[in-house]
């Protein structure tokens, strides 16, 4: 096959050369070796896309030279020799390229949504500050965490809780990793939570809870289960003892993520310690914990001060001596709330006889309030009062964004950050270089509360004016939290409109299904281009009748916005957009149609829905059968990729050549092309396409057909996991296809069934792939004895023109099998007449199945010579990909007449192979719910090599090893695996997937 087009993502060369992808980090020595005989690559970077080639110059030697169509126009800009072309080279040249300005100077880097990335600042235990009391008594409790799974430390807010515990940690030696998460109310999406959990353990331990990463990254809002499953058995894995705190979750109310939570902390491994801080009690079942002493508990009455660490604590504050009877005034009056303390301490600073001072803090929460406005606010400069009262909105700040919402001739917020943290006024440095900063959440909430009093029609302009200039900064995610505390729906869906198209052309789905069911339902029906793209997701997704109602709500909105520049395009994009529901509603002759007329519509630039249309009357080509005019198609749609930078472009072609593979019958092609698709998985650096859960579909389905059932199983639940977390109900379902067929290998028919149904029941709604589920499902319902339903399906089949072309679940083919369980007669002509289709359209793969069925219909009618010629071409196509179930899934039929091939001496060595695994008894499928033990490392690589055939001294010598422990190390295959040779051994090895 041809070598795919080398691609830089980001500051990742990643190179296909029809082996296993190779990534090499753009700066690197291997980098400019590479370039030095490249001539050209891709280009995708956040600020924008290009084509790089290698050019001679005039006067001798090699330069490079990106292009970029724009505007109409190509576009190129000068590279440089191979050393010039550092990642911050090549980013410079796709702004350029693309039209953006230079980056303006901008606070510290922080990541944005659309840009995906997580605010470090959560993931870092507050510093050490001065001042701080020593609290020798809880540190002694806190050290019994390492003798626990979990430990909780509750109270309310300024007991105290987040100092302790990051005071413990600092405790630990390195023989202990520490990780810190600092939880908010935004954290309450189950996907982001688990990221940013995932992210603090990287933070200590890299590389840990990749898989979960990679699963995240798809997820759809809540669908997590896969993930976090991931990260348990990653943990269980890592070596290291590890401790991670979740800081603040009392602000986690979400349900599913306390469910999940509770599920990690049932399953966690013994060398991991799980600390919390909360202010209120966890929706937890602890009782089990607590019966077995597993649970650590710090509650409010331990965190108070006593009257010895009131005194100390005072002391530290205020550098002085109190009087006992003040302190035990403060204690009483406190309870000893820590904040309570630390609050009256500011409010006596500077009093001449503060010993002599009444402090009005009283256990309710009404006298809380009134003394922080009273003794710590009104205390303050009117400037102080004013910063504090108008950065209070905000969940974190630094001092550029601290300027743009303080009026005219304020003093320079930098300056009055200083003071701020220099009087201790309740303000959480987030980085050690102090830029970025919080407030006490308790102070917070009284600043706010404050400002709705005195000024409530502040609050809306102040989150306008923060939500502009995090814009600025492209910080795009909580610009638009600050324009939805705003209300300023306009401003939000005009900002989410103007991210659209880019996060469709990454195959960000999810975000722009989620982004625009925040708005406000009136708000998003006015709007035709969000409600474009919206209703393209929802569809892609196969979530039909709510694109079809966002549809209709982007005609209706034709009527607003006359002015709008591209207002010319809109009949073009809806036809396109039309094409795109049409094909997963299965009316593919108006998806032809509409796709067709958006073409002739659409002028030829960068148009995502433009690309839409043009993906359909690719998919059309091979729905057709006509895989020649398919490929030369896809390999057009690799340029318009590379051109636009689209990455679900990419995706769709790079699936769809996996359905072309297979129908040719290129299973290598089509295992690597799959593994290519899938690789971003295990590493959390690159983007997961869409795809993904379709490719591990097609994956298991082939690993499925060699009888690598541990294999397909894994991976069609990674692929099911997958479908669910996009909302994809097609990978679900495909997934699901698999999983009921590993189970009817390994004898459980019930479960078969049931995963069987559930993969019909997915799709019911989307025709095209219902009926490839259904057909399965008729194939099922044969290899288990249920005639009568088989019966019904092919009914009901032969009502509707047939589909042929699917890789999957063929009807022809089903239907073959219903007569050959019926009236073997009737499947010859309409066999014969699938066996020259197939040939005609170069669909090759597809003949091992229909000789497999022709075969078994000429040995029915008692043609035994046509059968045996038949099979034998079936073989020695199958026997090269070690093609296997499609035989033996036909039953005892067809074990009979593998047996007489094997007298007339037909493909021996596969036929003995196919007859070996038969043979085989039924594998538990409990027994493929865990990585296969039976083997050691060393009995694995034997085994191994034996499957290719080495005699055991060439094994001796691979390995290194002497001749007799070849034998011994056999002798204990056999032993494991019951079997009583080398060729049952491996047979035995590949059904438990131990190969």
């Amino acid at each position: 096959m041809a070598t795919a087009t080398p691609k830089v993502a980001g500051d990742v060369l990643i190179l296909d050369d029809g082996g296993e992808p190779t990534a090499i980090v753009v700066g690197s020595p291997a980098w400019f070796a590479w370039l030095d005989e490249a001539s050209g690559f891709t280009y995708q970077g956040e600020r924008g896309s290009f084509t790089a080639r290698r050019e001679p110059r005039q006067r001798g030697g090699w330069y490079w030279k990106a292009y970029r169509r724009r505007d109409g126009k190509l576009r190129r800009a000068y590279l440089g020799k191979a050393p010039d072309l550092s990642a911050e080279r090549l980013a410079s040249a796709a702004a350029a390229l693309a039209g953006v300005p230079p980056a303006a100077a901008a606070p510290p880097p922080a990541p944005s949504l659309a840009s995906p990335g997580l605010i470090s600042t959560k993931l870092m235990p507050p510093p050490a500050r001065a001042g701080m009391l020593p609290r020798s008594r809880l540190l002694d409790r806190m050290r019994l965490a390492l003798d626990r799974p979990l430990t909780l430390v509750v109270a309310p807010a300024g007991f105290g809780k987040t100092t302790l515990v990051a005071s413990w940690l600092r405790t630990l030696g390195r023989d202990v990793r520490t990780a810190w998460l600092t939880l908010d109310e935004a954290d309450n999406e189950p996907v982001r939570f688990w990221t940013y959990l995932v992210a603090a353990l990287q933070q200590v331990r890299p590389g840990v809870g990749s898989e979960a990463t990679a699963l995240l990254r798809v997820a759809r809002p809540g669908m997590v289960d896969p993930a976090v499953t991931a990260l348990i058995n990653a943990l269980a894995a890592c070596p290291d003892e590890l401790a991670l705190v979740l800081d603040d979750f009392h602000g986690i109310v979400s349900e599913s993520i306390q469910q999940q939570l509770a599920s990690f902390i049932t399953y966690l491994p013994a060398r991991f310690h799980l600390v919390i801080t909360s202010r209120t009690d966890l929706g937890l079942p602890l009782a089990r914990l607590r019966a077995r002493s597993l649970l650590g508990e710090i509650r409010a009455d331990d965190l108070r001060c006593t009257g010895d660490e009131a005194a100390a604590l005072l002391r530290l504050l205020l550098g002085r001596e109190l009087p006992p009877e003040s302190i035990h005034h403060l204690v009483e009056r406190t309870e000893g709330w820590v904040a309570g303390l630390q609050l009256a301490a500011i409010s006596i600073q500077g009093q001449l006889d503060p010993d002599q001072r009444p402090v009005q803090i009283g256990g309710e929460d009404r006298y809380i309030w009134d003394y922080l406005i009273d003794e710590v606010l009104a205390q303050q400069p009117a400037h102080i009062q004013q910063f504090l009262l108008r950065t209070a909105l905000l969940d974190r700040f630094c001092a550029p964004l601290c300027d743009v919402l303080l009026p005219e001739g304020a003093p320079a917020s930098q300056s009055t950050l200083d003071q701020v943290e220099r009087f201790n006024l309740f303000i959480v440095p987030l980085d050690r270089e102090r830029r970025w900063y919080r407030y006490h959440h308790l102070f917070a909430q009284v600043l706010r509360l404050r400002l709705a009093q005195t000024s409530p029609e502040l609050p809306r302009s102040i989150h306008r004016s923060a939500a502009a200039w995090l814009w600025g900064q492209r910080l795009y995610e909580e610009a638009l939290q600050h324009c939805q505390r705003a209300e300023d729906w306009g401003q939000m869906v005009r900002w989410v409109e103007h991210l659209v198209e880019d996060l469709m052309m990454r195959g960000e789905l999810a975000i722009i299904i989620r982004w625009a069911e925040l708005l406000p339902p009136q708000q998003l029906k006015r709007r035709y281009r969000l409600n474009i793209y919206y209703a393209a997701a929802l569809a892609i997704l196969g979530r039909l009748e709510d694109a079809s109602a966002a549809m209709e709500h982007a005609r209706q909105a034709t009527a607003y916005a006359d002015s709008d520049p591209s207002l010319a395009m809109r009949p073009g994009e809806l036809e396109a957009l039309q094409s795109i529901v049409a094909s997963t509603q299965g009316n593919m002759e108006s998806a032809i149609d509409y796709a067709g007329r958006a073409l002739d519509l659409l002028p030829p630039q960068r148009s995502i829905l433009r690309l839409g249309a043009t993906m359909i009357m690719g998919s059309m080509l091979w729905m057709r059968g006509k895989m020649q005019q398919t490929v030369a198609f896809l390999e057009d749609r690799m340029v318009d990729a590379a051109s636009y930078g689209g990455e679900i472009v990419y995706a769709w072609v790079d699936m769809l050549m996996i359905y072309v593979f297979r129908s040719q019958g290129k299973i290598a092609s089509a295992i690597q092309k799959a593994r290519q698709i899938l690789a971003p998985l295990d590493d959390p650096s690159l983007p997961v396409p869409i795809s993904a859960g379709l490719a591990a579909a097609q994956l298991a389905e082939i690993y499925y057909e060699q009888c690598n059932f541990y294999e397909a199983l894994l991976l069609a639940q990674r692929g099911f996991a997958l479908g669910q977390q996009i909302g994809s109900t097609e990978q679900q379902a495909f997934n699901s296809v698999v999983i009921a067929r590993v189970y009817q290998a390994f004898g459980d028919a019930a479960e078969a069934r049931a995963c069987m149904a559930q993969a019909v029941q997915y799709v019911a709604t989307q025709p095209i792939e219902y009926r490839v589920a259904q057909s399965f499902q008729a194939r099922l319902w044969l290899q288990q004895g249920n005639l009568e339903a088989s019966l019904a399906w092919l009914s009901e089949a032969l009502q509707h023109p047939l589909l042929v072309q699917y890789v999957w679940g063929s009807e022809p083919l089903t239907i073959a099998r219903v007569y050959l369980a019926t009236d073997a007669a009737r499947a010859i002509p309409l066999l014969v007449e699938q066996q020259a289709l197939a040939i005609q359209d170069g669909r090759f793969g597809e003949l091992i199945d229909v000789r497999a069925l022709l075969a078994l219909a000429y040995a029915a009618v008692g043609e035994q010579e046509q059968a045996l010629d038949v099979l034998a071409l079936a073989l020695a196509q199958a026997e090269r990909d070690s093609i296997m179930r499609t035989f033996l899934d036909l039953g005892d039929p067809m074990l009979d007449l593998l047996r007489r091939a094997r007298s007339c001496g037909i493909a021996p060595a596969f036929v003995a192979r196919l007859l070996d695994v038969a043979a085989l008894p039924p594998r538990p499928a409990a027994a493929a719910a865990a990585p296969p033990a039976l083997l050691s490392e060393r009995e694995r690589e034997v085994l191994q090599l034996v499957a290719i055939g080495q005699p055991n001294r060439a094994i001796a010598g691979s390995l290194v090893i002497a001749p007799s422990t070849v034998k011994m190390h056999l002798k204990n295959i056999y032993s494991k695996l019951g079997v009583h040779s080398r060729t049952q051994a491996v047979a035995a090895a590949r059904r438990l997937g131990l190969l």
